[in-house]
């Protein structure tokens, strides 16, 4: 698994075997540098969802800005809107994306929340669960 599939521009299909950054039992915490410091308007990240491989959003991503790398502005969490449950799609796709911003910075922080066990009712209940993401979109 590379970083780079974050920023790459090849985005992820409905398999996650191709451009998915996956993290087991783990919360995702990656920054990516813009290289200068730019107007933001709009931040997205994708996550997949494939849960009898016990692949499951994030319940929540929150993003952070920074010019320095060293002061942090946190952003509004961005909330799951397909909470897990016994009736989620097998396989699915959400885009977690903060709109309208008027901010200015050179890093972007991302935080996604996982499961981190699958639940009592999942097939695989108390095993670790995944998140997988793929392509950090900035406007």
């Amino acid at each position: 698994e590379d970083p780079q599939v974050l920023t790459d521009g090849a985005f992820g299909g409905s398999s996650f075997f191709s451009n998915w950054l996956g993290f087991e039992g783990n919360h995702l915490e990656a920054v990516v540098d813009l290289g200068e410091v730019q107007s933001l308007e709009h931040i997205e990240m994708a996550f997949l969802q494939v849960t009898n491989h016990i692949v499951f959003f994030p319940t929540e991503v929150q993003y952070s800005i920074s010019v320095d790398g060293q002061n942090w502005i946190d952003l509004p969490a961005v909330q799951s809107q397909s909470p897990l449950n016994p009736n989620s799609q097998i396989n699915d796709h959400q885009i977690f994306a903060l709109s309208k911003l008027q901010a200015n910075g050179r890093y972007i922080k991302i935080r996604a929340q996982n499961l981190q066990k699958a639940p009592y009712w999942h097939h695989a209940a108390g095993l670790p669960s995944w998140i997988f993401a793929d392509e950090l979109v900035v406007r």
